[in-house]
């Protein structure tokens, strides 16, 4: 690992040796205050404190410790200082005459830049006033209140209002540096969103249609802004985040010019590279074998900067200590219109993860390159790989599969490059499988069931080989299409689906956080509450904390194949959102999951979501033709399925279909986090408080009738309608109580032989 104080003394050196070019008009880089301290302290007149530029020391002030900036140690690099501007009414301000007069037709403006909200329009850089004596300011360098995207908004001497809005989306609490730049022609916007690639251009504007001279930048004569814009004589749309390396210039300034480019080595690629397990190298002996390939730092006018005379390889040593090797490999560079640069082939440790870097040696002024750590040298980041391994492994696989109605269905692993054989074995008995009875492929990369029952169902596991060397095993179930898991609480927290399957696991639920559902008699239960169930007993919650959890969470980890969720609830509180099951991470991280959600606030419907990284594809009862409310004191049912073979989730209320939405399951992941039933683990949403009866987890999507006969089991008495919408029974029930009979036939015959035809005499009844 590189040392600290060497990556310290290259971020001094390159503040101490920064070159200030004759085209540079400003440059602000906070370096001058104290963290935590505004610009404008406490006690002092307010417009006095301010950070200076480095090229005149222009003051950007802030006007006090509430309204005005403040300096943070929150920076692009983790070095040095930023501008703070917080709570959205903070910013800092800029009037000295260079600046509130500087009219260029040729120029550069950069920032980098850190929003901790988007909330609508947030002006990065702006102007105070209008020249024209518009409402609008002559200068907006903004994030876009309707789409979220950088824009650059500015007005021009020859009239002409030019807007550039890039195609770069930021997200928050994220660094971004920006630099746009105009040739009086055009205007180029380029974003580097501080991931390796560098800067990309993210819009370009034609401005040709106005001469060089008209397109100079307008000028009102009053301030520039930072963090904050003016609109009507109004200050407007404050950010909330940080500023940092402002610099203003009167040329267009190359890439490679832009404050924070990246100067240094790039696009590491070590060979050789194994696509299959991501892994470098040869097999040599019990070594791998491999050579360094890289690209050399950029020039501005070259391929390859031209004081760039060497390059210095480093690489962690491969023992466990993280140390890099004391000295490194040198490659000279002779061909500057070619950037490759390659080294080796070297042998290194097996299966061993390797960090390693590129030390750019730079001319001394002598022709010379400057000594390997030399912290005026250009350094890359730091990279890593993992070497190719005698010892065999599994790049993918298996997953948890449910077997189609017939019982067939299958496992399929991927072994890495050195895997040769393989072997399936039964994850109870540890026992190697063999082909016959209801399996096959036992020794290959996919193990096939044939006609599996319920009572063949289980956990399997697969280990590879090379030769006497073997991997660890990797583990995997198969279920049949079945109820997985029931909770009745009656009167306890049992998984009652042995009840109909004998032979299966069974998960009992797990009383967490309080006390509360701790057994028989307790008083959380709904008899012992003076509350109904659904069906003997119930649980019942008071939003204090107390959730029921199940446990062997990965053993629910089957829904890409199929599933049904139900369960009954009974509340009537407006709390807001409450869960009566969910599965997400703690947090709402990005990572997929479920979750039943009732609104008890004004929509008061039901909803089913499916979480995940792209959003939250979501079925909701109010989008029912005749919606209900679902939050009146009475038990419901709520019920979910998703059905991989047409692709489409459901939701169900009280056993009828409401809503469907197409979401494809097969690619998502699944959280870490076990099943919670009467609890919240989703930021800002309460736990439930009333009751859950009838819980039920199934391995497959159940049918409408299915679905409905759930429902009915419960409440004989009632019925529900499954005819789907445009079917001849929707069409022909005049009356709507889900049959066509003699009453509707009746209907019909009320107005028979009538017409309405104009003239009478077309209705010709023969």
């Amino acid at each position: 690992m590189r040392n600290m104080k060497i990556t310290l003394l290259i971020t001094l050196a390159m503040v101490i040796a920064l070159p200030v070019s004759a085209a540079t008009i400003a440059h602000w880089d906070f370096e001058d205050g104290v963290a935590g301290e505004p610009f404008t302290p406490e006690g002092v007149a307010s417009g006095s404190g301010y950070s200076a530029d480095l090229v005149a020391g222009y003051p950007m002030y802030g006007w006090d410790s509430y309204y005005g900036a403040s300096y943070s140690d929150l920076t692009p690099s983790g070095e040095g200082l930023s501008m703070n501007v917080d709570a959205n009414h903070q910013d800092g301000y800029a009037g000295a005459e260079a600046l509130t007069t500087w009219s260029p037709s040729v120029w550069t403006i950069e920032v980098a830049v850190y929003l901790e909200e988007m909330d609508g329009w947030d002006t990065i850089i702006g102007r105070d006033g209008s020249a024209a004596g518009n409402a609008a300011s002559d200068f907006y360098l903004s994030n876009d209140g309707e789409d979220d995207t950088f824009r650059i908004d500015f007005m021009t001497v020859g009239g002409e209002r030019w807007v550039l809005d890039s195609d770069f989306v930021p997200v928050i609490n994220q660094w971004y540096r920006i630099a746009v730049t105009s040739d009086g022609e055009t205007v180029n916007m380029y974003c580097d969103k501080m991931d390796g690639e560098g800067f990309v251009n993210v819009g370009t504007l034609d401005i040709s249609s106005q001469s060089v001279a008209d397109n100079a930048l307008a000028q009102s004569g009053f301030n520039w802004t930072f963090g904050r814009g003016w609109y009507g004589g109004n200050f407007v749309d404050h950010i909330d985040g940080y500023l940092d390396d402002i610099r203003f210039s009167d040329e267009v300034l190359d890439t490679t010019e832009f404050l924070g480019a990246d100067l240094s080595a790039y696009e590491p690629d070590p060979q050789p590279y194994h696509p299959e397990d991501g892994t470098v190298g040869n097999i040599h002996g019990d070594k791998a074998s491999l050579s360094f390939n890289f690209k050399a730092g950029p020039g501005k006018e070259t391929a390859v900067n031209p004081d760039i005379l060497v390059h210095y390889i480093y690489h962690t040593k491969g023992d466990g200590s993280g140390d890099m090797i004391e000295t490194p490999y040198t490659v000279t560079h002779s061909d500057y219109s070619d950037p490759n640069v390659s080294y080796g082939p070297l042998l290194l440790e097996q299966g061993t993860e390797y960090e390693w870097y590129v030390e750019e040696g730079l001319d001394d002024g002598s022709g010379n390159p400057k000594p390997a750590g030399d912290p005026n040298n250009y350094y890359s980041p730091t990279w890593s790989f993992t070497t190719v391994s005698h010892k065999p492994g599994f790049v993918s696989g298996p997953e948890n599969t449910v077997a189609d109605e017939n019982g067939n269905c299958s496992l399929t692993v991927e072994g890495t490059l050195t895997a040769e054989t393989y072997q399936w074995f039964d994850g109870e008995t540890d026992t190697p499988l063999s082909d016959g009875g209801i399996y096959s492929g036992t020794t290959t990369q996919t193990l096939t069931i044939t006609g599996g029952t319920i009572d063949d169902e289980g956990e399997v596991y697969c280990v590879c080989y090379n030769g006497d060397t073997s991997s660890d095993p990797v583990y995997a179930r198969w279920y049949m299409p079945r109820l997985i898991g029931h909770w009745k609480f009656d009167g306890n927290l049992e998984d009652s689906v042995n009840d109909v399957y004998p032979s299966v696991p069974s998960n009992d639920g797990v009383l967490t956080v309080h006390d509360s559902i701790a057994g028989p008699g307790d008083p959380n239960y709904a008899s012992t509450e003076g509350q109904t169930a659904i069906d003997g007993d119930a649980a019942w919650f008071f939003n204090d904390g107390d959730f029921v959890e199940i446990p062997n969470q990965d053993y629910y980890n089957f829904y890409h194949d199929g599933f049904t969720f139900s369960c009954w609830y009974k509340m009537d509180e407006t709390a807001g959102w409450t869960h009566p099951i969910i599965r997400l991470e703690t947090g709402n991280s990005s990572v997929s999951g479920f979750l039943f959600g009732i609104d008890t606030g004004n929509r008061q419907d039901c909803r089913f979501i499916i979480e995940n990284a792209l959003g939250w594809p979501g079925l909701n009862s109010d989008n029912a033709d005749d919606p209900v409310a679902y939050n009146d004191g009475e038990w419901h049912m709520m019920t979910a399925a998703y059905d991989p073979d047409d692709g489409t989730a459901k939701l169900y209320a009280d056993g009828a279909f409401v809503e469907e939405t197409g979401v494809d399951m097969s690619s998502l992941g699944y959280p870490d986090a076990p099943i919670r039933i009467g609890g919240s683990n989703l930021d800002g949403n309460p736990a439930i408080q009333g009751g859950v009866d009838d819980v039920r987890i199934y391995s497959y999507a159940l049918s409408d009738e299915e679905v409905a006969d759930l429902y009915v089991d419960f409440k004989p008495d009632e019925y529900v309608c499954i005819a789907p919408e445009g079917s001849d029974l929707d069409t022909y029930d005049l009356n709507g109580d889900c049959r066509v009979n003699i009453s509707d036939f009746a209907l019909v015959a009320l107005d028979w032989l009538k017409c309405s035809r104009v003239p009478y005499s077309a209705c010709d009844w023969e």
